[in-house]
């Protein structure tokens, strides 16, 4: 099967050929006289538990053909492949969409990235503080490493201390599936690997409070920021950012947080 990881990231290719026969296969359309062309985008848009596919020459385009297949169901496909892992990486910045087909390579692939995930950013320690909650318990203070998003996060050092100036990948998501499904209890059963597999440090905890704050920018002009708490067990975190990027949090949610050092 010509399905690789393509980056030491972890981004996913899988030739046109082998998509163009699975969506087939599960839509019984015939998608190869769909326009493949290296500038054209297959862009999915949620609809229930189903994507839309719609084929056109950029992502604003609505004029385009459109089939529809099952988001779980080609996240199963994808999986039988054991050398992949679709959650590897994950692109953050790609709004309204649970996934994202682009061609790429002089159009001999399909680029696959995963952005299910209610948060998932570079972040840097810019400073901790021993003395505020609990004996082994350090509250970091972190920014985006595009300096859009703060947080407060305590954690507990004598399992995983961090220090001032490291960088560390935070994703939080409200499952540890591999595909993005809900899956019943807080972890995959047997020997399913789950997203804590590629992780140092994991939490789960209630998403008890959200607000919004008024943030000065530099001129005198204010932006309005999404900040949400959420306990871990009494261990806290403050996350204060852009409302795009903030749009799947709800109050009751209860989510898992992890991190690994880059």
């Amino acid at each position: 099967m010509a399905v690789n990881n393509c980056w030491s990231c972890g981004v996913i290719c899988i030739s046109k050929a082998e998509l163009q026969k699975h969506l087939h296969e599960a839509t019984n359309f015939d998608v190869s006289t769909f326009p493949w062309d290296d500038d054209r985008y297959l862009n999915p848009f949620l609809q229930d538990d189903s994507l839309l596919y719609s084929f056109g020459e950029d992502e604003e385009d609505e004029e385009g053909d459109a089939i529809s297949v099952d988001r779980k169901e080609l996240a199963s496909y994808l999986s039988q492949f054991e050398q992949i892992d679709i959650h590897d990486e994950v692109a953050s910045n790609v709004c309204g969409s649970e996934l994202r087909i682009a061609c790429e390579n002089g159009g001999k692939d399909v680029v696959l990235t995963m952005t299910s995930f209610h948060f998932d950013e570079i972040i840097k320690v810019i400073n901790i503080d021993n003395q505020v909650v609990y004996d082994k318990v350090s509250r970091i203070k972190a920014k985006g490493e595009e300096d859009d998003c703060y947080l407060e996060l305590d954690v507990q050092s004598d399992l995983y201390p961090m220090l001032p100036g490291e960088k560390y990948r935070m994703l939080i998501s409200s499952t540890l599936s591999m595909d993005g499904s809900s899956v019943p209890g807080n972890f995959p059963e047997g020997k399913e690997k789950s997203l804590a597999d590629k992780f140092d440090y994991v939490m789960h905890g209630l998403l008890y409070k959200m607000s919004e704050a008024e943030e000065k920018k530099d001129g005198g002009k204010g932006g309005v920021k999404v900040v949400v708490y959420i306990s871990f067990g009494g261990l806290q975190l403050m996350l204060k950012g852009d409302p795009l990027k903030m749009h799947k949090f709800r109050v009751d949610q209860r989510l898992f947080l992890l991190l690994r050092k880059i």
